[in-house]
C-alpha cells in the first residue's frame, strides 16, 4: 500500500481559469481617507483603557 497525499480542495474548474480583471484604472478605483476618518469612532474608550 502507497501513501497518496490528498487535498480536501477541488480542482479549479474552466470558468474559474478566466477570472474577470478590473475594469478600472487602480488611481480611480482608491481614494485616501482624510485622517479624521481613520481616528477611533470613541475616543473615550480609549481613556478608558489605559
Amino acid at each position: 500500500m502507497v501513501k497518496r497525499k490528498m487535498s480536501n480542495f477541488g480542482v479549479k474548474r474552466d470558468e474559474h481559469y478566466t477570472w474577470p480583471q478590473p475594469t478600472r484604472d487602480p488611481a480611480d478605483a482608491m481614494t485616501i481617507a482624510p485622517h479624521w476618518r481613520t481616528a477611533p469612532i470613541n475616543p473615550s474608550a480609549k481613556a478608558r483603557r489605559s
